[in-house]
């Protein structure tokens, strides 16, 4: 579709306009726009593309601090993966100033995001998810000051962009059209805490060489302070159960995140025996004990300090026996809004060197500072820390010091611990004395262009080369170091870290009170480094010939060209995360490839590819109004095809039919057809693996053991720590995917001014990367060895004696203990999605001069489902037939429409008017409720249900045109989620999804612009 209203963009309920006279002259409105989605003309002026324009006044309208919070509003943008309320993954994770755009729900990488009709480069850092690595640009590293528009192609643009664009394709434009200097200042306070934004910017362009070339030159600076979670109400504890009260989910332990790792720590003794008091164990059978409060009920040690211990591990009930109370509220040590600088600077020229070429270029360059704070690292299972007997503050250790003196910290009357003492290991700790970690995630990039352009013949030609890199340095202070840690620890003086000591006894889910020494403290913290590098070098070349040949309804338009691009990435890992400096146990000699506290190990990566492309479009049309047929004002066609040959995976072609038919004057109905793809990313096929230990069940040993009697059911076995490797695969393919839409527009001549259309649009996609599960891969091991073989990726020890015995009669073959589960990233699933857009939009000038401008655009979801793949559809098969248990059921599939981000409406509206110098408007963004699978109602079985948002921004604006010292004046008032609006309540990290709704609440904003 070609927008020429003036606000056809964001799907708003009311606007602002821009404080500047020149942005509400009509010129500028109806300025014909160049069409993302094609490069012919003919379809370009023609009603055959679902393309939504977003221009300058709607983008303002928003009040967006960043670019990510622009795309946010978009009715088909969905879930936000890249975003800083994320707080899974840690170091792994996306972290800083970095945004992700995601249409329709298919996840981060299906979206194509262009700066000027090319490509950007990938941000260097990713993350997982479904726990496969996913690459995309960063959407905030876009100048918002200098964007013109954003052009949203809300159909599949494989067939014309190539990869990535399987869910639609981003345009964000940037223009060469700046006149003189403007400065603008804008400051926002929030409305109930201390968070503040400012932004300061400048733009100034003129023209040279006689007015053969003209340049623009932009350049910003932002500023955001940090806000602690203490700030919401929502966000304050870790434990949301107070806000059910009154609710069918009161008491709901899934709105309870406190954490078992605190500074109350959790012990087991190595050399598994069970000393006693008085008579009375201090461990239970496995030898576990637990340090707390000696409020608490269950004290069978008294220790100094008010503090005692307890036999067994923590208990997780609220009860007075319990020790609930004792379980680290994370939430209360984090930013809930990241401090955050950014610095941007765009210049762009044009030159015309001759009547027929002319050069342009583009410099960019983007910098950012991210500085946000979390909870104190907590001890993994998987890497053992020893608390040797000869630690100082071990109230299990030697019965006298190293200088013979008697040591003042072993527990008297002890009996099984011998004189020498016990060492004890650490099974749930969180290093709370160390302080709360702080992350400081730097990042820049740069881009560079240049290219020709002009006219030969009737052929219009247009190349440029390009060449952009992306650095990323993500920095945690106050880590703990393993090595570090187990050396402090065998400290025989009272410089040792002391894990005994507990944590507060005031607020124990909270800080510590009693820290180890200062010099304990600085011998085992550290900083871990991440560093990533993405770089992307691209020529291409494209050639347009509008009338190719002349047919009745017109001339056939042809455009064809090529594109060659390298992608590149590095990720740099911490010399203790990589393997570098590794960790050993000092008792048992076990090796870890981490040395950090809470982090499993990851290897450095690496990779690049080589593309290469050709491209075909042919605008073919039928009919034009001069030939007078009956309910056909107009038919055009579109042909359009791409070949791409990848360094790595191959080769793919991708095609696509669309049609527009015009019945009648204001009346057109269109359609379209496409196939789509889009590449593994570099990390999918390059990683070289990351291991996570989780307690997974072994079905063939449950079986087994229910089988001899050991347990009465499989639901009674015991879950195991299973070593999981994920990593990449040079045999991944393409990810395919094929888009279809057919729509309605209504432009009614009686109406000027007024337009709307609805399309119906679906997307299947199929070979979704993805990795099949370890739990699922021991339920596939267990049914093919009921069928006689085995599953290849789950690695097993040879059978001892014992597991021969374990399995006699049972009729399977005998099976040793998992020792690895090989989790590849494999082609697996396919879904289905499909939808509806509605868009409409209004402009009236009245007689006076003043204008109103409406619009309204809408996305409405009616199928989003998982299909399962061939192997997990033989899981799903076997359960049905009984030759599993129903509880090996793989999980995901499925109708998930309206569950766990997945809102069925979205939308947005606008309203602007203008008279004279005044300017005001109104902007709301609505996204629907869902349900949140991670709570269910016990009595209903119901998920609990995350209510719907409604957020309404307004403004007033006065642009001063005396000619005096205050012409080209503006100044602005405006407030953003007027009514304060909190993020919807939901068991997530801060008590909302963050990746759909956001934490500022009600900001007032005043905004001055100078020009010059």
């Amino acid at each position: 579709m070609s927008y020429k209203f003036r606000l056809t963009g964001t799907v708003s309920l009311f606007a602002l306009f821009a404080p500047l006279p020149h942005a509400a002259q009509a010129d500028d409105i109806v300025e014909e726009i160049e069409i993302t989605g094609t490069r012919l003309s003919q379809i370009g002026a023609g009603k055959l593309l679902p393309v939504l324009e977003v221009d300058r006044a709607a983008i303002e309208a928003t009040g967006a601090f960043s670019a990510d919070e622009v795309f946010r509003t978009l009715p088909m943008s969905d879930f936000v993966g890249f975003q800083n309320q994320n707080t899974v993954g840690g170091v792994n994770s996306v972290r800083g100033d970095a945004a992700s755009v995601n249409l329709r729900g298919l996840g981060t990488g299906n979206t194509l995001l262009l700066m000027n009709g090319r490509r950007m480069v990938m941000n260097p850092t990713f993350q997982t998810e479904a726990l496969v690595p996913v690459m995309t640009p960063n959407a905030n590293s876009l100048p918002l000051e200098a964007l013109s528009s954003l052009r949203v192609l809300k159909d599949g643009g494989s067939a014309i962009y190539g990869a990535d664009a399987v869910a639609g394709v981003v345009d964000a434009q940037f223009t060469n059209d700046v006149d003189g200097v403007t400065l603008k200042a804008r400051y926002g306070l929030s409305d109930g805490t201390d968070y503040h934004e400012a932004d300061f910017s400048v733009k100034a362009g003129d023209d040279f060489a006689g007015g053969r070339g003209h340049v623009s030159l932009y350049a910003s600076y932002s500023r955001a302070n940090s806000v602690r979670t203490s700030a919401r109400d929502y966000a304050a504890s870790s434990d949301m159960r107070r806000f059910l009260e009154g609710t069918p989910f009161e008491g709901d332990g899934s709105f309870n995140m406190t954490n078992v790792s605190s500074p109350w720590a959790e012990l087991d003794i190595v050399q598994n025996v069970v000393p006693t008091l008085n008579g009375t164990p201090i461990a239970n059978s496995s030898g576990v004990f637990h340090i707390q409060p000696a409020t608490n009920s269950g004290c069978v040690a008294q220790l100094s300090g008010g503090i005692c211990i307890d036999d067994g591990t923590l208990s997780s009930s609220d009860s007075a026996d319990g020790d609930r109370n004792l379980f680290y509220d994370i939430m209360s040590g984090w930013t809930l809004i990241p401090k955050v600088e950014r610095v941007n600077a765009l210049a762009l020229v044009d030159y015309q060197i001759t009547d027929e070429i002319s050069f342009y270029g583009e410099a960019a360059y983007y910098g950012s500072s991210s500085v946000r704070n979390r909870e104190p690292a907590s001890m993994l299972s998987t890497a053992r820390v020893i608390v040797p007997k000869e630690n100082y503050w071990n109230p299990l250790g030697a019965t006298t010091l190293a200088d013979g003196s008697p040591n003042p910290n072993r527990i008297a009357g002890l009996v099984g611990v011998p004189d020498e003492g016990l060492d004890v290991a650490l099974r749930n700790y969180r290093i709370t004395d160390t302080g709360e970690r702080t992350i400081d995630a730097d990042a820049d990039s740069y881009r560079l262009l240049a290219g020709l352009k002009g006219k030969l013949g009737s052929w219009h030609w247009d190349s440029a080369a390009l060449y952009s890199r992306a650095t990323t340095t993500d920095i945690t202070h106050n880590r703990v170091s393993n090595t570090l840690l187990q050396a402090a620890l065998a400290d025989i003086t009272p410089s040792a870290y002391n894990p005994f000591n507990g944590g507060s006894l005031t607020t124990p889910s909270i800080g510590d009170d009693t820290p180890s020494p200062e010099a304990a403290l600085d011998r085992i913290t550290i900083d871990v480094r991440r560093k990533g590098v993405a770089t992307l070098a691209m020529g291409d070349i494209h050639l347009t010939n509008d009338a190719l040949f002349q047919l009745p309804g017109g001339g056939v338009g042809l455009s064809v060209g090529g594109e060659v691009r390298r992608e590149s990435y590095s990720d740099d890992r911490d010399d203790r995360l990589d393997g570098t400096v590794i960790f050993t146990d000092m008792v048992s000699g076990a090796i870890s490839e981490s040395d950090v506290v809470s982090s499993s190990p990851t290897a450095d990566t690496g990779g690049h590819r080589t593309v290469t492309s050709a491209y075909s479009e042919l605008a073919v049309p039928l009919v034009s109004p001069d030939m007078n047929i009956p309910f056909v004002e107009a038919a055009t066609l579109q042909f359009a095809g791409r070949f791409e040959h990848f360094s790595d995976v191959g080769d793919t072609w991708t095609p696509k039919v669309a049609g527009a038919w015009t019945v009648t004057p204001g009346l057109t109905v269109r359609a379209s057809w496409s196939e789509g793809f889009r590449a593994p990313n570099l990390v999918q096929i390059h990683d070289a693996g990351v291991s996570r230990v989780n307690n997974r069940l072994d079905y063939v040993r449950c079986d087994a053991l229910v089988q001899q009697g050991q347990i009465t059911g499989i639901d009674q076995c015991a879950a195991t720590g299973t070593l999981s490797t994920r990593s990449g695969s040079e045999t991944l393919q393409p990810e395919k995917s094929e888009n279809t839409s057919i729509g309605l527009l209504i432009e009614p001549v009686a109406l000027p001014g007024f337009r709307f259309s609805i399309d119906r649009w679906t997307i299947r996609q199929t070979d979704i990367v993805g990795v099949f599960g370890d739990q699922n891969h021991l339920a596939l091991d267990y049914l093919r060895r009921q069928q006689g073989s085995s599953n290849p990726d789950v690695v097993r020890a040879a059978p001892t004696a014992a597991d021969i015995a374990l399995f006699a009669g049972t009729g399977l073959t005998p099976a040793g203990e998992v020792l690895s589960v090989a989790d590849t990233y494999v082609n697996m699933d396919a879904r289905r999605v499909a939808g509806i857009d509605i868009s409409a939009s209004y402009r009236h000038e009245m007689q006076d001069g003043a204008t109103l401008d409406l619009s309204f655009n809408a996305s409405r979801y009616t199928k989003f489902e998982q299909e399962a793949g061939e192997r997990s559809q033989q899981l799903l098969d076997a359960v049905a037939a009984g030759d599993l248990p129903g509880d090996v059921t793989p999980t995901g599939f499925g109708d998930i429409l309206g569950l766990d981000g997945r809102a069925k409406w979205r939308w947005n509206a606008n309203l602007a008017y203008a008279r004279g110098p005044w300017s005001a408007g109104l902007f709301a963004t609505y996204i629907g409720s869902f349900k949140d699978t991670t709570s269910v109602n016990d009595e209903t079985g119901d998920f609990w249900k995350v209510d719907s948002w409604l957020t309404l921004n307004a403004s007033l604006g006065y642009a001063f045109t005396a000619d005096n010292w205050l012409k080209d004046t503006a100044v602005k008032l405006s407030v953003t989620n007027l009514t304060d609006e909190a993020p919807p309540l939901a068991p997530e990290s801060f008590g909302f999804h963050g990746s759909m709704h956001n934490p500022k609440g009600r900001m007032i904003y005043l905004t001055l612009t100078k020009g010059f």
